[in-house]
C-alpha cells in the first residue's frame, strides 16, 4: 500500500507522530511550503483521502488503492486543515475518494490544546494511519513501532484487525516488539 502523508509547513516535525516513519520505501513524505513562498497548489492523483467529512473507510474501498492509488493523510492541526484541504488539486482524471474512519475509535495521544478544543474522536496522525491500514485490510504493526503510546492505542482498539497475509516485508509484525 503506498501512504503519501502532506504535511503543513506549520506542523512541529520534533512533537510529530509520523516523523519515525520518514524514510520507510512506501511512505512518501511532501511538506508543503508557506503559501507565502510557494502559492501553488499540490497536485494530487487517485487514492483515497483520509478526511473527516467523507463516508465511512471500508475495507472495500480498498480497490481505490490499485494502480497509481495511494492512501493520502494531511498532517496538521485541526484548526490549520481546512487550509491545507485548499492547498490541493486533483489532477485531471483522477478519483481521490474522501473517506472517514469509523467512529469509536480511541486515541492514547494525551492530546491537550490550549488555544482549539479537540473534535470527539480525534486521533494522533499515526493512529488514524494505522487504523486505515487495517481497515482496508492490510494492518501495518510497523507503523506504530517508534509510536509511544503504540501498546495503548491497540488496548483501546480491539476491533482493529492487527493480522493478514503481509503483502510485502514492510508490514510483517504480527506483534510489537
Amino acid at each position: 500500500m503506498r501512504i503519501w502523508v502532506i504535511q503543513d509547513h506549520k506542523e512541529n516535525r520534533r512533537k510529530c507522530s509520523l516523523t519515525p516513519l520518514e524514510g520507510r520505501p512506501d511512505v512518501t513524505f511532501q511538506r508543503l511550503e508557506s503559501p507565502a513562498w510557494a502559492p501553488a497548489k499540490l497536485e494530487v492523483g487517485s487514492g483515497i483521502l483520509l478526511s473527516i467529512d467523507g463516508p465511512t473507510l471500508t475495507r472495500a474501498d480498498h480497490s481505490f488503492l490499485s494502480g497509481e492509488g495511494a492512501l493520502v493523510l494531511l498532517d496538521s492541526t485541526w484548526a490549520r486543515l481546512p487550509k491545507l484541504v485548499s492547498r490541493l488539486k486533483i489532477l485531471d482524471g483522477a478519483r481521490l475518494e474522501h473517506r472517514s474512519l469509523p467512529r469509536g475509535i480511541l486515541t492514547a495521544y494525551p492530546r491537550v490544546s490550549k488555544i482549539h478544543e479537540d473534535p470527539d474522536g480525534g486521533l494522533a496522525s499515526i493512529e488514524a494511519l494505522f487504523a486505515a491500514t487495517a481497515i482496508l485490510g492490510e494492518p501495518c504493526l510497523d507503523l506504530l513501532r517508534g509510536y509511544r503510546w503504540a501498546e495503548e492505542f491497540l488496548r483501546r482498539n480491539p476491533s482493529l484487525p492487527l493480522v493478514t497475509s503481509p503483502v510485502s516485508g514492510l508490514c510483517s509484525l504480527t506483534r510489537l516488539e
